[in-house]
């Protein structure tokens, strides 16, 4: 981490990789003030009370965007501004920090088996997470005992504009802002809450004529895994119950997800309440968890049947999804899933999942994993969340996923269980790249198809007799082939007639960005021919050399 450090005292920042992978994703930025010689650009200078870390320009929430072609154009002419990522729904993303030892200790704890996009700012570590509909309406919360104590989630409501100062942005000590070793954008995405810890920031009683917030304990003990002896266990389970039961929202209008709800409680009890409740407390305790929550949608003017008709959701009818629960040991089996490795170039992991066929865009079931993410239970939940269009996900089953997956959700001694992972492996198939990438082959042949029928540059020369290629008026966007047989075009234009016809889904288009090393812009000082006047400017195009379109091509051949 140390080598991205930088001893300069004048902000350099660029609009990178990393931040154009997070505007792909619909997260937006917010220009800043940046640092000259340590001092703030804005006109207090060296008297401003948060130098490098305010907004440019006033109603900066309204002018927050996700074009990350302006925004690079922007920061290559004012390189000393700083950048801030906007927090809340617009964004879609939530951002929890910490600025001292307490805060730290904290999130270790909450977080410890959390994989999501983070950075390292001057003494703290930001973490980003999916925004949530049942999140409470408000700009941010400081608990500052407790639990959560040290904290700081900034969630961006109660009409009250937030952001976080990003990478690669110059903090006033002199270091630059900097995303954490496999936590960068490129390498990972942003994750969901946590399900306890969303359910432990809903469950908020008001402590303070200053609209501060205190998260409920004993839902945060039932999140830290802690065990729940005898005089507490009744009130701990209900308060941890109804918090999950707000998670589950307008679900629990449907009966089976009361039962995974139901079952999910049960877990809990049966491995982390000593000894644990009857199960006819449970059960009541169950009960009135959802009747509060369905008696809650009802007064926000949600009917049961509205809701459940609203629900895009698998109706399976077990919630273990083709997994084999062994009820008395807690052992987990593959049942009908399976893994293949695909030998591709890369090679990649190819999870099927029967249950999700008509989830998933093949209607086939099967979701692509990275190589590098299949150890990882909170990469391969959101791989499988995405590639099932955000209608399925392993965190939605009974117990504890991050367990089930790598094998520490067994009972106390026998550390050593093979977890899902490793079964999966044991019987895992090897298969080639064709029966299953029919989706990734059209993908790329749409793309070629419209470079190896782009437009060519035309020539001309300079009043110093160099030779230049020009764009002709009405086609700047469009894509160019140059005399050296390269390709010249721009991302967003090339994929209009797709759009238009639903022929591909947003996930499949940025998929493809990723997999074949385009992320960012390409910077080609260009001439280009405007209204019957020349004139100079600087257009950006990603550009494929000759080598790159014939590998391409390769791929597709074979």
């Amino acid at each position: 981490m140390s080598n991205c450090k930088q001893e300069a005292k004048t902000s350099a920042t660029t609009f990178d990789n990393n931040c154009v992978a997070l505007a792909e994703d619909g997260v937006k930025f917010v220009v800043l003030h940046g640092l000259n010689d340590g001092k703030c650009t804005c006109f207090k200078g060296s008297e401003c009370p948060s130098p490098g870390k305010h907004p440019v320009r006033n109603g900066w929430d309204k002018h927050a965007t996700d074009d990350s072609e302006f925004l690079d154009e922007l920061f290559e002419k004012n390189p000393t501004r700083n950048l801030g990522i906007l927090i809340g729904p617009q964004s879609g993303i939530i951002d929890i920090e910490f600025d001292d030892d307490i805060g730290r200790e904290t999130a270790e704890r909450l977080f410890r088996n959390v994989e999501t996009v983070a950075y390292k700012s001057g003494r703290s570590v930001h973490r980003l997470f999916k925004h949530s509909s049942r999140l409470p309406d408000v700009q941010k919360i400081e608990p500052k005992t407790g639990t959560l104590a040290g904290l700081e989630i900034r969630i961006g409501g109660g009409n009250a504009a937030t952001q976080s100062v990003a990478p690669p942005s110059l903090h006033h000590s002199g270091t630059h802002y900097e995303w954490l070793p496999g936590c960068d954008p490129i390498s990972t995405e942003v994750a969901d809450i946590p399900r306890d810890v969303l359910g432990a920031i809903t469950n908020f009683d008001p402590v303070s004529d200053r609209a501060e917030y205190k998260p409920n304990p004993s839902v945060l003990r039932v999140a830290f895994g802690e065990a729940i002896g005898e005089g507490e266990r009744n009130d701990t389970l209900f308060k941890y119950a109804c918090s999950q039961a707000e998670v589950y929202g307008e679900r629990l209008c449907r009966e089976d997800y009361q039962r995974r709800f139901a079952e999910d409680i049960h877990s809990r009890n049966q491995y982390q309440f000593k000894p644990p409740l009857p199960d006819n407390e449970v059960q009541a305790i169950t009960g009135q968890a959802i009747r509060y929550e369905l008696r809650g949608l009802r007064d926000r003017g949600v009917t049961p049947e509205e809701a459940a008709e609203s629900q895009i959701l698998s109706d399976e009818k077990s919630p273990w999804m083709g997994l084999i629960h062994d009820a008395a040991t807690g052992a987990v089996k593959p049942g009908t899933w399976t893994l293949y490795r695909v030998k591709a170039d890369p090679i990649f992991y190819e999870l099927h999942i029967p249950e999700v066929a008509d989830m998933t865009p093949s209607k086939n079931g099967r979701v692509q994993i990275p190589l590098d993410d299949i150890f990882s239970a909170s990469r391969v939940a959101n791989h499988i969340l995405k590639g099932t269009e955000g209608r399925f996900s392993p965190l939605d089953m009974p117990g504890n996923w991050n367990g089930i997956w790598n094998g520490k959700a067994a009972k106390k001694g026998d550390t050593g269980a093979i977890g899902l992972v490793g079964k999966l492996r044991d019987r895992m198939e090897d298969i080639g790249a064709d029966p299953f990438d029919e989706r990734w082959r059209a993908l790329l042949e749409y793309l070629l198809g419209k470079l190896n029928g782009a437009y060519k540059f035309s020539e001309t020369k300079s009043t110093e007799g160099r030779v230049e290629y020009i764009i002709s008026e009405g086609c700047y966007d469009q894509p160019h082939k140059h005399p050296d047989g390269s390709a010249w075009f721009k991302w967003d234009p090339i994929w209009m007639d797709a759009r238009s016809k639903n022929t591909f889904t947003e996930e499949e288009i940025r998929k493809l960005r990723r997999m074949i090393g385009i992320v960012g812009k390409g910077r080609k000082p260009h001439r280009y021919e405007k209204r019957d006047t020349w004139a100079k400017s600087t257009s950006r195009f990603i550009v494929f050399p000759r080598k790159k379109l014939d590998q391409l091509q390769a791929l597709l051949d074979q």
